[in-house]
């Protein structure tokens, strides 16, 4: 009877607001564990579209299958925060013993790495050839070849190193990828790197990232430049470290850093996309369409990030028409109605339902559109509070925006105008980190706004 019980309809968790509301964590979140941890979600088909439910005893039993012990008689949270706690210390239990059993298997003893195979030699050498070619495939194969090298010779510590930077480049390219996949891949081979190899400068890079998930923005840029000075022919040290000061809205750092890499290597396409995105705040638009124009039409640069900075900068200009034409190339094909939709707005904004399209961009985030898109249009078409609606529901699920800058654009001053911003940021840590390493640049013309008055408190 209770088997029984526990599948009518009035037990079911139908939609999964109300499966994340149960768990305690966010909507994008519980769909993440369905994917890779096998939450137990179950779909009634219709005509239209499938109807997502779970039922509780179900989900119950998913959390005790990753209780590895039960919790200590103390302070009784509410039902969803306690969940949220025990799927918290059962992720990180997962993931410590997955790195524990990995060295298990393949730690050796860097004494026996003195003489490398020619075989784990060549495959590192083409795995190294592929990623610097860029690009979707290149970066798979590269990292299947540098796999093969790391398991015929678990101490080579220039392939590990190879792997980490080929499996943090991994979801630039592919955006089916998980970026905590492709995250928690490249720490693994970044920390087996370093351990076989303290001198190494690259995967010091990768180690960054870890840096910047704990909000540790401090900690993250002394990698970067420890990095960038163990290895300063390396033009790859400079790119990421001009990224780091990008993503933290100190864009004059940002080109300073650029200038040196442009000068080590000037044709790496990434150093280019780079600078072309960083022309976007330029006064002169002219100057960041041709750039982005030449990387997409004259050099087959077909990056998601590419195609949004020139999507972004037709829309800046004012030229729909090449704009509605251009979401046919997007990499978001799931959302190119709504992308249509979005350029129709901004060219007749006197006869769009903005409260629909808000609402529309914020359904597309919810099922899959990236953060830093959903906020940028959310932003432009002057939603601050629902874009930083998008960054809380970051902050929610503990991880950062995948590109910070959209919330320093010059142009789109609405959001950072209020105190909530100013909270926002403060709880990535970045406060802190301006108070100690600079403001921002923006603060430069925006220093009574509060997120500025902060940082000289």
């Amino acid at each position: 009877m209770a088997d029984t019980a526990s599948n009518t309809a009035e037990t079911r968790l139908v939609g999964w607001k109300r499966i994340s509301n149960y768990l305690g964590c966010s909507e994008r979140t519980a769909r993440r564990w369905e994917q890779d941890e096998g939450l137990p979600v179950r779909r009634q088909m219709h005509e239209s579209k499938p109807t997502v439910f779970a039922h509780p005893s179900d989900l119950d039993g998913w959390i005790s299958s990753r209780q590895a012990a039960p919790p200590a008689q103390t302070s009784q949270p509410a039902d969803g925060a306690k969940r949220f706690l025990v799927i918290a210390a059962a992720v990180i239990a997962t993931v410590v013993w997955v790195v524990f059993s990995r060295s298990a298997l393949t730690d050796a003893d860097p004494g026996e790495a003195s003489v490398i195979s020619a075989e784990a030699v060549d495959l590192y050498e083409r795995g190294r050839s592929l990623w610097l070619q860029r690009g979707e495939e290149p970066n798979r194969r590269a990292i299947a070849l540098l796999e093969q090298a790391v398991e015929i010779e678990p101490g080579y510590a220039a392939a590990w190193s190879a792997l980490a930077s080929a499996w943090i480049t991994y979801p630039t390219y592919n955006l089916e990828l998980l970026p905590e996949r492709a995250h928690n891949e490249a720490v693994f081979a970044a920390d087996r790197a370093l351990r076989l190899d303290p001198t190494l400068s690259e995967p010091r890079s990768i180690m960054a990232t870890i840096a910047i998930n704990r909000y540790d923005w401090i900690s993250a840029e002394d990698a970067y430049l420890e990095a960038a000075k163990a290895d300063p022919g390396n033009s790859n040290m400079h790119l990421w470290l001009a990224g780091f000061y990008r993503e933290t809205g100190r864009l004059k750092k940002t080109e300073e850093v650029l200038a040196i890499g442009r000068k080590l290597d000037p044709n790496s396409p990434p150093i280019m996309i780079e600078t072309a995105m960083n022309l976007q705040v330029n006064p002169d638009p002219d100057l960041a369409a041709q750039a982005l124009d030449h990387l997409w039409s004259d050099l087959g640069t077909r990056f998601p990030v590419v195609w949004f900075g020139n999507w972004n900068t037709m829309l800046r200009r004012g030229k729909y028409d090449d704009a509605v034409r251009f979401v046919d190339e997007t990499p978001h094909k799931d959302h190119d109605e709504l992308l249509r939709a979005y350029v129709q707005a901004r060219r007749s904004p006197e006869t769009t339902d903005f409260n629909k399209l808000t609402k529309d961009i914020k359904t597309a985030y919810t099922n899959g559109l990236d953060d830093w898109l959903a906020y940028s249009m959310l932003d432009q078409i002057k939603r601050p509070a629902e874009a930083m609606d998008i960054v809380q529901a970051v902050l929610h699920d503990h991880t950062t925006m995948d590109a910070t800058i959209v919330m320093f654009d010059p142009e789109y001053p609405m959001a950072r105008q209020t105190e909530r911003f100013a909270d926002i940021v403060e709880a990535f840590g970045l406060v802190d980190y301006w108070k100690e390493r600079g403001a921002p640049d923006l603060c430069e013309t925006e220093a009574d706004f509060p997120y500025c008055l902060r940082i000289w408190d």
